[in-house]
């Protein structure tokens, strides 16, 4: 049986605005749940063909409404899923891969 305590698991569902992407998440750490919001600028060329990759600085936001550091979202595309980093002072913080679904990017990600 799995330990819900040390899951350390997330996801965020990501949208294209017109400079950047905007975000909506969800964490589970230590048996608890965590959700909140999160605003991208793009810093690189937009891709026509891949909208989401690319690498973007972006804020998020809880539910208390308390912001994160801004982080370098880095989002590439390989072999048919995305595949995504956030750094921090460029040390690497977490990793995710993703699907692409309706104009939205789902990504699952751990610490």
């Amino acid at each position: 049986m799995l330990d819900r305590k040390n899951l350390n698991l997330g996801c965020v569902v990501y949208s294209l605005t017109t400079d950047g992407v905007k975000a909506e998440w969800l964490f589970s750490e230590n048996n608890e749940i965590e959700r909140g919001v999160g605003s991208a600028k793009r810093v690189t060329k937009l891709i026509k063909e891949r909208k989401f990759e690319g690498e973007f600085d972006i804020v998020y936001i809880d539910s208390n409404g308390d912001k994160s550091p801004k982080l370098r979202l880095s989002i590439s595309f390989k072999s048919g899923y995305y595949y995504v980093t956030w750094k921090h002072k460029e040390l690497v913080t977490d990793i995710g891969i993703g699907i692409e679904s309706d104009n939205k990017l789902l990504v699952s990600y751990k610490k």
